[in-house]
């Protein structure tokens, strides 16, 4: 990944990550964040905060949580992974079950192995405004954003002017 100096204008330099190994990324990466302190949080086929030297810190393995403490069920599909910087402890995704038709957000706390989940669509708007067929999933489902933003977490889509945002601090979404 590069890094440019933005006052500046001009490269300067990289970090050096890996696809592959126990350092490694996976070969996708489709959130990054910026932690502070270091550190990066990558999200993507896998999830994990590294430091700058592309040191993988803390792997985030959502799939190794059985479903009594809240694991990932055989139809949900992790959409979309974020972090809160000052609360590095966490992390975040966006879930879809694609069998229910249905979205929900979803925090790991990867020291104590559990997942809690908080709900987001309480009207089933997200079923209601997905096209195509059910079964075999040739069907376009509404977007969801997830962003961190000031030690908050915003949830908002395309199926509801709602929109949620989560406090870590008080384990409330409002």
């Amino acid at each position: 990944m590069d890094r440019v100096d933005l006052d500046q204008l001009e490269f300067a330099g990289n970090y050096p990550l890996q696809q592959e190994g126990p350092d490694g990324t996976g070969s996708r990466v489709y959130t990054v964040k910026s932690m502070g302190r270091g550190k990066l949080f990558l999200a993507g086929q896998l999830a994990g905060v590294f430091n700058l030297e592309g040191k993988l810190v803390m792997k985030l393995k959502w799939n190794n949580i059985s479903s009594a403490h809240g694991g990932i069920s055989g139809g949900e599909y992790l959409y979309q992974h974020m972090a809160i910087p000052s609360f590095d402890h966490l992390s975040f995704a966006l879930v879809t079950d694609h069998i229910a038709n249905k979205v929900s957000l979803k925090r790991l706390n990867p020291t104590d192995k559990l997942i809690f989940t908080y709900e987001i669509d309480p009207n089933r708007n997200y079923k209601t405004y997905t096209l195509g067929d059910l079964t075999n999933f040739n069907n376009w489902t509404p977007s969801i954003f997830l962003i961190s933003q000031l030690d908050k977490l915003i949830v908002s889509h395309e199926f509801a002017n709602d929109f949620y945002v989560y406090s870590p601090e008080s384990d409330q979404l409002q």
